[in-house]
């Protein structure tokens, strides 16, 4: 029954590393330079101003 109760955890897991980091209701798809983490979709991406995946300041966004 181990094996059963993992899989869904997996899926979830899948879901939350597409999310937005920011609203988590729109898909990732704004590339941050120059550091190239995609943590945010394009609606959120103009408000953070430090990658939140490194912390590194974000100088471009390319959708």
């Amino acid at each position: 029954g181990q094996v059963g109760s993992r899989s869904p955890s997996l899926n979830s897991n899948n879901e939350t590393l597409e999310e937005c980091m920011v609203c988590s209701d729109m898909k990732r798809d704004t590339l941050f330079g120059p550091c190239g983490h995609i943590a945010t979709c394009s609606l959120c991406s103009p408000r953070v101003k430090k990658c939140l995946i490194c912390k590194e300041q974000v100088q471009s966004r390319t959708k």
